[in-house]
């Protein structure tokens, strides 16, 4: 997975968007880490290919957003291939911040243009 970007060396946002982008960022975070132990489980396993089963955090800016984002976790990789893209719950794009890209699986896939170099 690609690395996640650091909010403070490469953003252009304001402190309020700052600290959403932060939030943000922890939860991808999370969500790379997740990824990782699905991959791992597979290969011990010898399991099936891969399936829409892992359950990743949501990556809103809410700090105490509880909600799960259902994916397969190649489709989450793609998105976060580009270090600038998030993938959030139904409901909780904030465009203030961020604009809708498109959505893969029923989930917004949300640009955060203060993090584009």
């Amino acid at each position: 997975m690609a690395a996640t970007p650091d909010p403070e060396e490469r953003s252009t946002a304001g402190p309020r968007e700052r600290r959403a982008i932060r939030n943000e960022i922890a939860a991808r975070r999370v969500n790379e880490r997740i990824a990782q132990i699905e991959a791992r489980g597979r290969i011990a396993s010898d399991g099936p290919e891969p399936g829409p089963s892992a359950a990743f955090v949501c990556e809103c800016a809410e700090p105490d957003c509880r909600g799960r984002v259902r994916l397969d976790a190649a489709l989450m990789a793609r998105v976060h291939a580009e270090p600038d893209r998030f993938v959030v719950c139904p409901g909780h794009e904030r465009a203030e911040f961020e604009r809708v890209l498109f959505e893969v699986d029923g989930y917004p896939v949300v640009e955060k243009s203060a993090l584009r170099t």
